[in-house]
């Protein structure tokens, strides 16, 4: 059917129980389990059933299914019964051994391998029973032949005849026989490849399956490494940054101590005024100059005695330098 609505998108239940995700336009092959959920569209009520679209058949399921149904109606149409169970048995063989590889078939709601083992075995029935089923073979044109003639047979002839049908009744017998040991031994080795095919296609998944936790649990091994390195790299950085921060509060703790027991200077003299340098040099021997200053006498020499430095008191007495080299009263 390809009848479709303006419905929003999002989920709707379905036959079987389930959801299947409808995109505004077409279905699409996501499925959920049956708990119904608001559509993405931002509608406020539930869709009603009138507004549900309509399920599409896909390409997929159209070819697979009408494959089984020509399949059916080719056996059905050869041998009958045995027919439609040999091509059936045949059909869903194939079918199974491309679920268990794949892991799913979609068209045929083969979800995951474990369905496609029971495909298998199910397809192995239908072939026993078709097996079973079959007719004999028709008999032979000699034996047609024997059994049509229209005229009595003498004694002699009669002797010949009864000897040659009996040969023929063998030879057909002997024939069927071979016959049903092939068909049995077609069977046994179609399901000896069935098996194979499985058991080849279980061991390649379990190893893969195998191989991606290895390198899941890798990954997972290096991540954690990687964590770890950077927590202990955050950890010496912190206690780097801690160490340094100790030895900057130690020195700090240092200098302030030193600062505390340093002598304290003696305080700057007052900015007295002398009358005269024999009243000065009786406070300073070399009397007192301002900053800087260099002796300069006129008579050349130098000061026997050093002078204090100090502009206040040099800027009182001022008027006592007479060579003007910044000293006053220099001796």
């Amino acid at each position: 059917m390809t009848g479709t609505t303006n419905a929003p998108a999002g989920w709707y239940p379905q036959a079987d129980g389930q959801q299947r995700y409808w995109n505004g336009e077409s279905w699409t092959e996501h499925v959920a389990p049956g708990v119904l959920t608001q559509p993405v569209s931002g509608s406020s009520s539930e869709p009603t059933e009138s507004a549900v679209p309509r399920r599409r058949v896909g390409k997929a399921a159209a070819f697979g299914w009408g494959g089984l149904a020509l399949t059916a109606l080719m056996g059905a149409a050869g041998s009958g019964f045995s027919g439609v169970a040999l091509l059936a048995g045949l059909f869903a063989l194939v079918l199974g051994v491309i679920a268990v590889a794949r892991g799913h078939v979609g068209w045929a709601r083969l979800r995951h391998r474990t369905a496609g083992g029971v495909v298998i075995g199910a397809a192995l029935a239908l072939l026993t029973v078709g097996a079973v089923a079959a007719p004999p073979p028709a008999p032979s044109s000699a034996a047609l032949a024997l059994t049509s003639r229209s005229v009595p047979p003498t004694p002699q002839g009669a002797a010949r005849t009864t000897a040659s049908d009996s040969a023929a009744a063998q030879a057909a017998a002997a024939a069927d026989q071979a016959a049903a040991d092939a068909a049995a031994k077609a069977a046994a080795d179609a399901a000896a490849a069935t098996a194979k095919a499985a058991s080849d296609a279980a061991a390649k998944s379990a190893k893969d399956a195998a191989a991606q936790q290895a390198k899941a649990a890798a990954a997972a091994q290096a991540k954690a490494a990687a964590q770890a390195k950077a927590r202990a790299a955050a950890q010496a950085k912190a206690q780097a940054a801690a160490q340094a921060k100790a030895a900057a509060k130690a020195k700090a703790a240092s200098l302030a101590k030193a600062r505390a027991a340093a002598p304290v200077p003696p305080p700057a003299p007052a900015a007295t005024t002398y009358d005269n340098c024999t009243d000065m040099h009786a406070d300073y021997k070399g009397g007192v100059a301002r900053p800087g200053a260099v002796d300069h006498r006129t008579g050349g020499g130098h000061a026997n005695y050093a002078p204090v430095y100090s502009l206040s008191l040099y800027e009182a007495n001022a008027g006592s330098d007479r060579d003007g080299d910044g000293i006053a009263c220099e001796a």
